[in-house]
C-alpha cells in the first residue's frame, strides 16, 4: 500500500506496453527493488499535469474530431427533420384550405350515387359492430336483398351490362 501512496502522492504513473508475461514480472520487480532502495525517481512534473504518449495524443485527437463530424452531421439531420416538419405542417394547412373544396366534392359524388343503398350501407355500418360475424352476414344478405328490389339497383345492372355509367334517382 505504500507504493500504491508514494505513486499518488506523487501522481508519477508509468505506462507501459510489454511484450509478455515475463518482460512484465522483471519490470515489476525492477520497481519493487527499487522503491524497497527508496531510489525510486522524484516526480518532476506539477500535480495534475498528464503527460501523454505522442501516439495517446494522436488518438484523443483523432477522437476530437470525429466527435465534431459526428455533431455536425447530427445538426445537419436536426435542420432537415425541422424542414421536414415546417413543410409537413405547411401541407397540413394547404389540406385544410382545401377541406371544404375536397369535402364538397366527395358529397357530391355520394350524392349522385345510389342514395338508398348508402343509406342501407350507413345503418349496416351502426347495427353490425355489435353483432356477431353470423348475425353480420344475415344482415348484409337482407339488407342486399331489400336493395336488389329498386329501381336505382334495375338501372345501375343494366348500365354494368351494357358498360355505361349509372344514373341514380333515389327509388
Amino acid at each position: 500500500m505504500a507504493f500504491r501512496r508514494h505513486l499518488e502522492e506523487t501522481r508519477q504513473v508509468l505506462y507501459h506496453y510489454f511484450e509478455d508475461d515475463d518482460s512484465f514480472e522483471k519490470e515489476v520487480d525492477r520497481h519493487l527493488r527499487a522503491y524497497a532502495k527508496n531510489e525510486l525517481p522524484k516526480a518532476d512534473l506539477e500535480p495534475g499535469v498528464l503527460v501523454l504518449l505522442l501516439e495517446a495524443l494522436n488518438e484523443v485527437r483523432k477522437a476530437k474530431n470525429i466527435a465534431l463530424q459526428k455533431t455536425e452531421e447530427a445538426k445537419r439531420a436536426h435542420d432537415s427533420e425541422k424542414a421536414v416538419l415546417q413543410r409537413i405542417e405547411e401541407m397540413q394547412l394547404v389540406a385544410a384550405e382545401d377541406l371544404q373544396e375536397t369535402a364538397l366534392k366527395y358529397a357530391k359524388k355520394i350524392a349522385a350515387g345510389p342514395t338508398f343503398a348508402n343509406g342501407i350501407t350507413k345503418n349496416q355500418l351502426n347495427y353490425e359492430w355489435n353483432m356477431s360475424l353470423d348475425q353480420a352476414i344475415e344482415a348484409e344478405a337482407q339488407a342486399q336483398a331489400i336493395c336488389m328490389q329498386t329501381k336505382d339497383f334495375e338501372r345501375a345492372y343494366h348500365a354494368f351490362v351494357s358498360k355505361e355509367k349509372p344514373v341514380f334517382k333515389g327509388d
